[in-house]
């Protein structure tokens, strides 16, 4: 496999997240929740078909749904998945397009894809 050098970047990044003594992760709630969804997949797995398989794995659906297991919402949070979809609409069509799910699954995707598709939009949601 070749290396691909923005995503080993992006790899470096969540790494980076991961780390204890880093506290903020991200400058607005949309970006620090979508951060928490690659989190969640560098900690559980990720998989494909299913939104969580019985080794607790998780898809990009299933990350992004259980971003409320390290950052609780708040109760003035109710707007978030207008600000998820109103993002991916701007800045990823194409998983408007096939389906978070479909995306997800499309064969010869990786975890890798995922994270980096995540860190991509919470970047996007800090402008």
């Amino acid at each position: 496999m070749i290396a691909d050098p923005e995503r080993e970047i992006v790899i470096r990044k969540v790494q980076r997240v991961l780390e204890p003594e880093l506290t903020e992760i991200g400058r607005t709630p949309l970006a620090r929740r979508l951060i928490a969804a690659a989190m969640l997949l560098e900690r559980d797995g990720w998989c494909q078909h299913v939104a969580r398989d019985s080794w607790g794995r998780r898809c990009l659906g299933g990350a992004i749904s259980g971003v409320g297991t390290l950052i609780p919402f708040s109760l003035d949070d109710s707007d978030r998945s207008v600000d998820v979809e109103n993002l991916l609409m701007a800045h990823a069509p194409f998983l408007i397009e096939k389906g978070v799910g479909g995306w997800n699954d499309e064969k010869g995707r990786t975890k890798e894809d995922v994270t980096h598709l995540l860190v991509r939009l919470a970047e996007l949601a800090d402008k």
